[in-house]
């Protein structure tokens, strides 16, 4: 279709850290102008920064080719410290995952982060064999269904991976929003 559906936990942790040290408040997902949104895990800092440079690029009309290119030669440098998705309704919808200094297109899902957290989220949307009869309003079932299983695999406290609170961001070729 013409919409994309990005999920994103505010958790900032390490993996090194216990319960204690695990951080609930940080938005991953920024939307930088009508037609482009970015998400990242990582380095927080790291990350913000160089989503400050593209949004300045975006701004001078640089073509998201060559921001996709600058997202990839960062994480190779960062050794996978920092990945990125960037969803496009530059045309048509496209999604982008850039990571250890490789950019993937062609996928309709993509997921950065921990891979224990996306294996469950998976597993969770697999099982949902529910009929809804009544979904919120501007939202697909498929995406329903993709959040509830987010929710249920981040609030499950087997290991603090991801948490925090969750934002879905809906990309349209009006624009998007939380």
């Amino acid at each position: 279709g013409d919409r994309t559906c990005i999920l994103s936990d505010s958790m900032i942790s390490d993996t090194n850290t216990t319960d204690h040290d695990v951080i609930p408040g940080q938005l991953k997902t920024i939307v930088l102008n009508k037609e482009v949104s970015v998400s990242y895990s990582g380095s927080t800092n790291k990350a913000i920064s160089k989503i400050r440079e593209i949004r300045t690029a975006l701004s001078k009309r640089i073509y998201l080719e060559e921001i996709l290119e600058s997202l990839s030669e960062f994480t190779a440098d960062e050794n996978g410290g920092v990945g990125f998705i960037v969803s496009s309704h530059m045309g048509i919808p496209k999604l982008y995952k850039i990571a250890d200094g490789q950019i993937h297109y062609g996928l309709d899902t993509y997921w950065i982060g921990n891979e224990a957290a996306a294996g469950r989220v998976l597993e969770e949307f697999g099982k949902d064999d529910r009929i809804i009869e009544e979904l919120p309003n501007n939202m697909t079932l498929e995406e329903y269904k993709l959040r509830d299983a987010f929710k249920n695999a981040v609030y499950e406290k087997e290991l603090p991976h991801a948490g925090g609170l969750i934002f879905d961001c809906i990309g349209t070729p009006g624009g998007y929003r939380y």
